[in-house]
Parts: structure tokens; C-alpha cells; sequence
């Protein structure tokens, strides 16, 4: 697929997927989702990759759904047999499949988010291990304010990254969260000061990610992610084995 909506590259095996709308501050319609899904496809099949790096190009990391995009959802009609509620359930699907990717992806996912990241952008990042930040980033879940309950995953992911409570004020409210805020609650782990030391902040970090073992890599991210809904015996089960798994093979 040639990609006119995102980029995609590879470097000292970290994988770099970057929106690139600049000109709608990376607001996603059809052609973009399938493309963002078509990367994370195409990432989950290059064994040599260490990390997967999601970015956005411009001045935001991602303003959500391109308003045309939201428009033509909102207004579905019954069309050649196929009814409003398949329909919409098709599109719905579609987008919470391809960030669903990123969950099942094997090895770590960081999103580097700058400017505004909001509704789908934030649903994104709640999707990924491990999320850094400007000091300029913004986040919200804009949604209720126009009758709409988030429905792409943000619901799902994030009680299990910050508390109920933040989640349910953003969620209720339509709040904005700063960068700080974000920090304090979690959502994020690092600030940076601006895009330019993001950018070298999120280098440094590939590099480092990219020095250690692909194995033990994705065994933090498959321990943690087992150990989120077992119990300790259970999760301490699991990643015995896959201890002695990665061990075995070297």
C-alpha cells in the first residue's frame, strides 16, 4: 500500500509510524485508518523490530476524527440492503479493530504526543505501553459535548492506566487535561520541553530500547499485560515461562 496519509519507517530495528496530516493537525478519515491499520499490520509481521514509535507530523499529534469523516458516520443511511446500524457498526469496527492492533502488537508501543491529542488521538495513545509528552500537549475526550460516547477504546484502556475517577471526568466533562496534569496522573511518564526535545527525548529512548533484546522486550510487555487480570501466582506463573522460554533459546 503507498501511504499518502501516514508515514512509515524503519531505522536500527525501531519502527517509526508517523500521521501525517499536518494541514487537518492529523484529524483521521477513512483512507488514514486504513493505512494506520495497514502499518501496524506490517509492523506485526518484521521480526527484526525492537519498538514501534507513533508520532504525529505538525504542530498536533492528532485532533481525532476529521470532522467530513465524523459528518458522513453521524448521517449513515440505508444504502444498497446494508442498514444505518450495520453500517455504522462497520465503521465503528473497523477503527477500534485497527487500534486494537496496536494491544496485540508483540513488542512495545510509544507514543510520542505533542499539541492537541484529542478523542481518537487520545484513544490511540490509551491503546499504547508507554506514552511521552511535550509540555504544549493537551488532551481531552471531547465526545459528550456532541452527544457521542467515546467508542474507539479510550473507555476500556484507560482505567487500566490512570484511576476510574480521572477517567470518568474526562469522559463526562469533555475536560481538558495539560501536560503536567497528565503527569501527575499517570497518563504520560515523561515530559519534555518542547516538540524539538521531545523528538530527542523519544531518540534517546529508541536507541535504548533498540540495545536490548527483542526477547526480553516483549516479555515485559506480555507479562505486564497477562498480569493486568491475573492473579500474582498466575502472572508469576507466566512469566516464568517465559523466562525459561527466552532462556532456552539463546
Amino acid at each position: 500500500m503507498e501511504y499518502r496519509h501516514i508515514k512509515y519507517t524503519c531505522e536500527q530495528r525501531i519502527a517509526y509510524i508517523t500521521l501525517d496530516r499536518p494541514d487537518k493537525a492529523n484529524s483521521l478519515h477513512a483512507d488514514a485508518w486504513k493505512e494506520l491499520s495497514h502499518a501496524l499490520h506490517r509492523c506485526s509481521k518484521d521480526h527484526s523490530v525492537q519498538a514501534l514509535f507513533l508520532a504525529g507530523s505538525g504542530q498536533h499529534f492528532c485532533a481525532g476524527l476529521d470532522r467530513e469523516y465524523l459528518m458522513y458516520i453521524a448521517t449513515l443511511q440505508d444504502h444498497d440492503g446494508v442498514s444505518r446500524s450495520t453500517g455504522l457498526r462497520q465503521e465503528i469496527s473497523q477503527m477500534q479493530d485497527c487500534i486494537y492492533q496496536i494491544t496485540t502488537l508483540p513488542i512495545p508501543v510509544v507514543a510520542c504526543i505533542h499539541g492537541a491529542c484529542i478523542g481518537a488521538g487520545l484513544e490511540i495513545v490509551s491503546a499504547c505501553d508507554m506514552r511521552i509528552c511535550s509540555e504544549d500537549a493537551l488532551f481531552s475526550l471531547p465526545e459528550i459535548t456532541m452527544g457521542i460516547t467515546p467508542d474507539l477504546g479510550a473507555l476500556q484502556y484507560l482505567p487500566r492506566i490512570i484511576s476510574q475517577s480521572l477517567v470518568m471526568d474526562l469522559a463526562l466533562s469533555g475536560k481538558r487535561v495539560s501536560a503536567a496534569e497528565a503527569l501527575t496522573a499517570g497518563l504520560v511518564s515523561r515530559i519534555s520541553g518542547d516538540h524539538k526535545e521531545l523528538t530527542i527525548e523519544s531518540g534517546a529512548l529508541a536507541s535504548q530500547l533498540s540495545s536490548y533484546e527483542r526477547g526480553a522486550l516483549m516479555g515485559v510487555k506480555a507479562s505486564l499485560h497477562f498480569s493486568s487480570t491475573a492473579s500474582i501466582r498466575e502472572g508469576l506463573d507466566h512469566v516464568l515461562d517465559l523466562t525459561v522460554k527466552h532462556l532456552s533459546q539463546r
